[in-house]
């Protein structure tokens, strides 16, 4: 799959209740505006699992940041920039064809930069399952700018994403999902599940814990193990 694919599929192969529509919003709601900020963010953190590459990465920043107007970059699409802390930087597009090994990591280092921003987004949403909810992310995109409120056209205020590449990819993540947050507080408190064996993110009404997707319910039984203490 390469960035100049004219569409990027998100469908993922769950019911549709556990595909993280906000409550009160229709599946078709969603298809008739851009991608909303959760598809956004779960596309990514599905991806992150699939073992996505530079090229899957690059489409999902053009579908769900850059063609939104979310992410404002230096240079024309398909130009850009991602980094995360403790990483270094990939450089997509140049006109040399190729990144300055002495500026930027390889391309064949994505997987690494995905995995590590995906692992940081998992360990910042489970702050929200302790006993005293952490939601300082949230709190932080507004501080940063990366989440503003907005009049639209029609006199509503709005909740947006405004980033730019010195943003690191965890934190435009996390901005996405903060948004979300913002309209949407109950299916963070009632439904998001972080699955302890997979780490899958996902958001489920019908969930029996938090810590387990419906694709791995035996988690359940090491959840009770851990409280009983029972063999």
């Amino acid at each position: 799959m390469s960035p100049n694919d004219s569409e990027y599929r998100f469908s993922r192969d769950l019911p549709q209740s556990r595909r993280g529509n906000p409550r009160g919003q229709s599946p078709d709601s969603e298809r008739r505006s851009p991608v909303s900020f959760r598809t956004s963010a779960l596309a990514f953190l599905d991806g992150a699992l699939e073992r996505w590459g530079i090229h899957h990465l690059v489409t999902w920043m053009d579908q769900c940041l850059i063609r939104p107007g979310r992410l404002l970059t230096r240079h024309p699409f398909p130009r850009v920039t991602v980094w995360e802390r403790g990483l270094g930087e990939l450089s997509y597009g140049n006109l040399s064809g190729h990144a300055d090994p002495a500026l930027y990591l390889p391309h064949g280092k994505a997987s690494t930069l995905i995995d590590a921003t995906r692992a940081r987004v998992f360990d910042t949403l489970s702050g929200l399952h302790d006993g005293t909810p952490d939601d300082r992310f949230v709190q932080a995109a507004i501080y940063d700018g990366r989440v503003v409120r907005r009049r639209q056209p029609s006199g509503q205020r709005s909740w947006e994403v405004m980033l730019t590449e010195r943003h690191s990819l965890s934190d435009q993540i996390l901005a996405l999902l903060s948004a979300d947050f913002l309209d949407h507080r109950q299916d963070y408190e009632h439904d998001l599940v972080l699955c302890g064996v997979c780490k899958r993110i996902e958001f489920w009404p019908e969930r029996l814990s938090r810590r387990a997707c419906h694709q791995h319910p035996e988690e359940l039984f090491s959840v009770a193990h851990r409280k009983t203490g029972s063999p």
